[in-house]
């Protein structure tokens, strides 16, 4: 191949699971005046094999490990590009992210570089966009890039060569933060220009190393010598050095804070305010070497677990090992779910020291008593009334006659004939999705169903062609989500009026998430969508007095719904495909049913499938996706174990601990679908299945739910069967006092099913 345009280095070590997602966004890209080059730093997974696979579309090299900035010099040796950029094995390119660049490059022939936005992709799929600007001036542009005010990816931008080869003599110096002197020396010496174009997905994960401790440990200074080589920059760049230094330390503070490290957070601050006197003024920073310093004062360095501190006499047990000005929140904050679950094992009823006085129930019974028979005098708890900004008045957040009515009022959308009308728009959407997926391809489970859950519910909730909504409004739940998790754990929680920059964050989010679902609304109501969706339904729905609802009501009753349509389905997909795929004879008798059934996504799947239906209900037991259910006694009550819960007490009750609880279930932590056959409605009503609760505040959608995670089930396996390391497991953690999150990384292997059978 002569010189090309483009040149994309992948450097890769040991990502073979997310290293075809990062080939296949490059090779999808239009135009033939780029290469790439895959360089393989000593993998010992299958790095070697995926790469291999992809035959002369791509350049493989193979090197013993030296660490990722010498891979990034072996594909700069190697490169004929013009341009390069430098993806990381685990991101991903968007899909005209090369047009958008080439677009740049020939309407400016000189830039040493061009700078695109990216947008962080968190493991729970939080998507998060960041701005870029430059200016005409290199030395500004180099000034503000070391100051944190420029923010550059090296995966959305395209250095030139020229810039690239200023450095390449000493990459193999550099052990941690390559990228960043590359681009310094690009941009004191050369021109930039930028484009408002996403060009790049970055996906954090468990592992990653630009997170990993040790690289941040072993970097000392070498970054800022590597940037401010006197061989390189004339003297009067080193003027930014000391302001450089120290704006990495205060930036390792960052990291030794986030890891929990208080002691570390202190002294890279004190450093960074030695370094330069303007550190001080780094609110941020000061503000998380305060919290560090009261954290050792008030906290101390070990927390105390969670032990039985005796029978009280009103029938429950008090746990031991609060602290004396903080109670329990520190463990609950640390370990919601692990909290909750060690509960389980000191006895039927246990109280905690939280911010109000807490009971965690354990007992069956007493949760019928609390959620079924004493349903009117058991309402919302404080942290729940915390989702009023986030989820507005809807289901979530009414009670009493309010909750009644409004679930009286939507109740018909959710019936199993409305339901099934949204059967065959979610079979499309997975089928489309499905299609690039191939034969003996890896991929990585948890990722891809989130971003499969995700086109399901913009799909289900907003119509055909409304994906950019969903992401829109993935975006706002997440900055609400985060939010709302610092307020539930934090020490003491800000109010929602007080004008510090997340509220003020959030509160934009909101408006501008506002003002676009009125414009549909609005739109909705003089040209009714084609497509069955509920942001269609609600705005054709009138009550019995033909009284249709109010942009303010469908916006407050359709939000939610996409909350509830996407995380927990995700979660649920997730979870069955991994358990399907542990359990390869069962997944069998899937197939069997698929093949034996002319099965047709529509109204009746559960009637349709039973042997998939048995594994759904196995799954939501095992990982149901609302860990925990709350409640705040409004008057006293005494259980029929005969615990006495006085009012304002608020009390836990956790599905995930009752459905592994080995007093209701048989060997409760294997996968036993056939327990449930024909015993289900047992369960249910003995109180020991709760993965949509129960009682009149149960979840309206648990028909919507079964119905989409049954569909993405039987449509993925009706084509696919599922492969599975025997070392590979789904972990289990939770963030917040409500759902599950589920982490990978989970590596599958697809095999085409038609495929297998031409060749048996």
């Amino acid at each position: 191949m002569d010189a090309c345009e483009f040149t994309v280095v992948i450097p890769a070590f040991n990502y073979g699971r997310y290293l075809r997602r990062a080939i296949d966004s490059v090779l999808v890209q239009a135009g033939d005046d780029y290469e790439l080059i895959v360089v393989d730093d000593g993998s010992t997974d299958d790095t070697s094999e995926i790469a291999r696979s992809y035959g002369g579309r791509l350049r493989y090299f193979q090197q013993h490990n030296q660490g990722p900035y010498l891979a990034c010099r072996k594909g700069y040796e190697e490169s004929l590009g013009r341009y390069l950029i430098f993806l990381d094995a685990d991101d991903r390119l968007c899909p005209d992210a090369l047009t958008h660049l080439r677009r740049k490059t020939q309407r400016n022939p000189l830039p040493g570089l061009v700078v695109g936005r990216y947008v962080n992709i968190h493991a729970d799929r939080r998507r998060f966009s960041l701005p870029v600007g430059v200016t005409s001036s290199p030395q500004k542009n180099f000034a503000r890039f070391l100051a944190g005010k420029l923010d550059i990816c090296t995966g959305a931008a395209a250095i030139h060569r020229d810039g690239v080869g200023l450095l390449e003599p000493y990459l193999g110096r550099i052990r941690c933060g390559m990228e960043t002197a590359c681009v310094a020396q690009t941009l004191w010496h050369f021109p930039a220009v930028a484009i408002t174009d996403v060009l790049l997905e970055v996906h954090d994960h468990p592992g990653r190393l630009r997170d990993n401790m040790g690289e941040i440990k072993n970097a000392g200074t070498e970054l800022v010598d590597a940037v401010f080589n006197p061989e390189i920059l004339p003297p009067r760049a080193f003027k930014f050095k000391k302001r450089y230094a120290a704006r990495l330390l205060r930036d390792r503070a960052r990291s030794y804070h986030r890891a929990g490290m208080h002691a570390q957070t202190r002294t890279h601050f004190q450093k960074a305010c030695r370094t330069d006197w303007r550190s001080v003024a780094d609110f941020r920073n000061a503000r998380r070497y305060l919290v560090s310093t009261w954290h050792d004062v008030l906290v101390g360095s070990e927390m105390e677990e969670i032990t039985h501190g005796g029978d009280r006499a009103d029938g429950v047990v008090q746990a031991a090992g609060a602290h004396p000005v903080w109670g329990h929140r520190l463990q609950i904050n640390k370990d919601p779910l692990g909290t909750v679950a060690q509960c389980a094992g000191l006895g039927d009823n246990v109280a905690l020291r939280l911010r109000r006085p807490t009971l965690v129930v354990n007992q069956p019974r007493d949760i019928r008593y609390i959620l079924v028979e004493h349903a009117e005098t058991f309402g919302r708890t404080g942290f729940q009334h915390g989702f009023r900004q986030f989820l507005r008045r809807s289901l979530f957040t009414r009670e009493g006659k309010d909750h009644l009515g409004s679930r009286r009022l939507i109740q018909p959308l959710f019936r199993r004939r409305s339901i099934g009308s949204f059967d065959g728009g979610v079979a499309r959407v997975i089928s489309d999705y499905t299609a690039n997926w191939r034969d003996g391809q890896s991929l990585e489970l948890v990722s891809e169903i989130m971003e499969l859950a995700l086109r399901v519910a913009s799909r289900v909730i907003f119509g055909i062609n409304e994906l950019q909504l969903g992401r829109e409004a993935l975006d706002a739940i997440t900055i609400g989500h985060r939010q709302l998790v610092k307020n539930v754990r934090s020490l003491v929680t800000p109010p929602p009026w007080l004008p510090i920059k997340r509220n003020r964050v959030y509160s934009k989010v909101l408006a501008d998430l506002d003002q676009k679902m009125t414009e549909r609304i609005q739109d909705r109501r003089r040209e009714p969508a084609g497509d069955f969706n509920l942001l269609s339904e609600l705005v054709a729905f009138r009550d019995r007095r033909g009284k249709a609802l109010r942009d303010e009501q469908i916006s407050d009753h359709t939000m939610p719904t996409f909350v509830a349509a996407y995380e927990p389905t995700a979660n649920s997909i997730t979870a069955a495909l991994y358990l399907l795929a542990k359990h390869p004879e069962y997944q069998r008798r899937i197939h069997d049913e698929l093949d034996q059934v002319d099965w047709t996504p529509g109204a009746g799947c559960t009637e349709q499938l039973p042997v998939t239906m048995l594994a759904i209900h196995e799954t939501l037991r095992l990982f149901p996706s609302g860990w925990l259910i709350s409640r705040q006694a409004r008057k006293r009550h005494t259980l029929p174990s005969g615990a006495v819960v006085k009012p304002g007490t608020d009390v836990y009750m956790s599905p995930f601990v009752i459905h592994r609880d080995e007093r209701h279930y048989d060997d409760p932590l294997s996968f036993r679908p056939e327990r449930f056959d024909g015993r289900l409605q047992q369960y249910r009503a003995a109180g020991t299945y709760l993965p949509f609760g129960i009682g009149p505040q149960a979840c309206l959608g648990e028909y919507l739910a079964k119905s989409i995670v049954t569909t993405a089930v039987a449509v993925i396996l009706k084509d696919y069967a599922i492969s599975i390391g025997s070392e590979t497991s789904l972990h289990v953690e939770s963030m917040n006092l409500f759902t599950i999150q589920l982490n990978g990384p989970v590596p599958v292997v697809l095999r085409r099913r038609h495929l297998a059978k031409q060749a048996a």
